[in-house]
């Protein structure tokens, strides 16, 4: 597969063209959604945003964003779907989710149903720490700490929900903890409250999740 070259000939410079490669993201909270279609270089072309009540993603994916994804003038190269949760990235699927009281394994089907459009889920964080590293180049090591106050409709004067998340990034990569999963860093929160549900999953347990399948289904 080496072959030789001339040292006279001309190299040609090989560049993606931002205007013919778009990616697509999606935010997926039970309160709100913002879905945003971007071109490489970080040109947003088109975003709406909703404030659904919502409790299930595959739904809304599939009845809120494939839709607009099909009538975009424009050809998507992939989908991001970022949630609250638990994620495994490499197997598509979120594993828990306490804002989506979601307490059993979900994948995230790929392609996009009818299209052709790779579909990716990663934790809501994460997420935000990826896009960073991917528009901002100068950022390569650094720790995002992210907390969502969502607004109580019914009271002002109070938050209906506050949730917390973090991410490690070391070189432009997120790094994984023994778990493997949303890459939360647990001693920056306190999780005791999550103790007494089903939706809370001790690190270990998490551990055996990821490298035994059989376990996870349980």
């Amino acid at each position: 597969w080496l072959v030789e070259q001339n040292a006279s000939e001309k190299r040609l410079p090989l560049t993606l063209v931002p205007t013919r490669l778009y990616a697509a993201g999606v935010e997926i909270q039970p309160e709100y959604q913002q879905l945003v279609v971007s071109s490489i270089d970080g040109k947003i072309v088109f975003k709406k945003s909703s404030k659904k009540k919502i409790t299930d993603i595959t739904s809304f994916i599939e009845e809120e964003v494939k839709p607009v994804l099909k009538k975009m003038p424009v050809s998507i190269a992939g989908l991001a779907v970022a949630v609250p949760g638990i994620c495994n990235a490499q197997a598509n699927e979120i594993i828990r989710s306490v804002p989506f009281e979601q307490a059993s394994p979900v994948k995230i089907e790929t392609p996009l149903d009818s299209t052709d459009i790779p579909v990716f889920v990663e934790n809501d964080v994460r997420c935000w720490g990826c896009g960073k590293v991917a528009f901002e180049k100068q950022y390569d090591d650094f720790l995002v700490l992210l907390h969502h106050f969502i607004d109580d409709p019914n009271n002002r004067n109070r938050y209906k929900r506050i949730s917390g998340g973090a991410a490690f990034f070391s070189k432009g990569t997120p790094l994984e903890g023994a778990h493997g999963c949303a890459g939360e860093l647990p001693g920056f929160f306190r999780i005791d409250e999550y103790r007494s549900t089903d939706n809370y999953i001790p690190y270990s347990k998490r551990l055996e999740m990821k490298h035994m399948p059989k376990v996870q289904e349980k």
